[in-house]
């Protein structure tokens, strides 16, 4: 066995954080102590003094995935780049088989990967389907965007909830305002009325407006439901509320009242052709646990609080936990190392023609995967090697 030694590191955890040594190995946290011996000459042995040892970030909604190979290893380096070991990819019953073939068939190296089901314009027959795939594989959730204003029929969404608490599954809704503000409010309201009716176990991706916090809110008030928050960063800096987004005050007391999940970052710009697919869009999002670091250390919370809106929560919603989401023995060996007396500017951009300043405080110094350093001063692709992670129903 090769093993992985990270040395003085300061682990985050629920009760704060405590130094301690780290050794890994077959992929697997084996032992957790103080003064841990070198087992062989042959482990690499990684000193983090001064810094935090965080469980690697979970992406519970990856929409960059594509089943060819070059997207594949680029959707790979980003999410390493920006701390993140585990995807929760969306995916139909029909091509789940595909899916697993392009992860590890085709030579591309990729993070860890579970399944959540995608339904679009679903038929009654992909319901069995889908509930042989629970069965089978242990996933314990059902995505469906919402809403989808061309072929909506709302009933279709009521014979969803119905499947998804007789079989224990959550409903993970993708939030995608189209249309009329108004027009979209009304229909979130009419689905939150159905889940609170059913209580369905249910989940909400990419809530970024009041009106869907507040529907949010009030359905967590009676069901089981939680929610990720993203946070917007805008390029021309107006004010939070002339963008009608969350403010970081309001984001960070929501994700401390309601242990809901942090979601990332997304950048918005007026200025024509700086839209997120812009290059230093890629910047910002590689420095999302920077942000959010920032904004949590300004209300009052800790390096532990980030490990668990990045990491822990969603482990521990999708079925996930102890193996992700957790610094302890028998957990998976995936581990972001952080600096945070590190300073960096997360707008730096290669771009000639735009560069601005944002220093922030918090930076990734390594990535370990699989007990393999994927991500020090440069990216180690060869040691990158995902897997299928089986989820449990909860």
């Amino acid at each position: 066995m090769d093993y992985f030694l990270i040395k003085n590191g300061k682990i985050a955890a629920d009760n704060g954080a405590g130094t301690a040594d780290v050794l890994m190995g077959n992929g697997k946290i084996l032992h957790i102590s103080s003064d841990i011996a070198r087992p062989t000459t042959r482990t690499v042995v990684y000193d983090a003094e001064g810094r935090y040892l965080l469980p690697g970030t979970i992406d519970c909604n990856n929409h960059s995935l594509s089943l060819q190979e070059t997207a594949l290893a680029e959707a790979t380096r980003t999410s390493i780049l920006s701390g993140c070991t585990t995807w929760l990819h969306p995916v139909t019953a029909a091509n789940v088989e595909a899916f697993d073939a392009a992860a590890s068939g085709l030579g591309t190296p990729t993070p860890n990967y579970g399944i959540h089901f995608l339904q679009d314009r679903f038929k009654a027959g992909d319901l069995a389907k889908i509930r042989r795939r629970i069965l089978e594989l242990g996933v314990p959730s059902i995505v469906v965007p919402f809403p989808n204003y061309n072929n909506f029929k709302f009933e279709r969404i009521e014979m969803l909830i119905e499947f998804a608490v007789s079989n224990n599954a959550v409903l993970v809704f993708d939030l995608c305002p189209k249309g009329a503000e108004s027009e979209y409010t009304g229909q979130l309201n009419k689905l939150t009325q159905a889940l609170r009716f059913q209580r369905c176990r249910t989940a909400f991706l990419n809530v970024r407006y009041q009106e869907e916090l507040s529907a949010v809110e009030n359905l967590s008030l009676a069901n089981d439901t939680t929610c990720e928050l993203r946070f917007v960063v805008d390029y021309e800096d107006k004010p939070q509320s002339e963008l009608h987004h969350l403010t970081p005050s309001m984001f960070c007391h929501t994700l401390k009242t309601h242990k809901w999940t942090f979601a990332g970052t997304c950048c918005l710009s007026q200025a024509p052709g700086r839209g997120s697919s812009d290059a230093n869009s890629d910047f910002v999002s590689r420095n999302s646990l920077a942000i959010i670091y920032n904004m949590l250390a300004s209300t009052q919370m800790t390096v532990s609080d980030l490990a668990d809106v990045t990491s822990t929560r969603a482990a521990q919603k999708f079925g996930l936990s102890p193996e992700k989401g957790n610094i302890c023995v028998g957990a998976d060996a995936d581990i972001v190392v952080w600096n945070a007396a590190e300073t960096q500017n997360i707008y730096f951009s290669p771009s000639a023609d735009y560069r601005k300043t944002l220093m922030l405080n918090g930076k990734i110094d390594a990535v370990i995967m699989n007990a393999q350093l994927v991500l020090d001063d440069k990216l180690h692709e060869d040691n990158i090697a995902g897997r299928y992670c089986y989820r449990r129903i909860v």
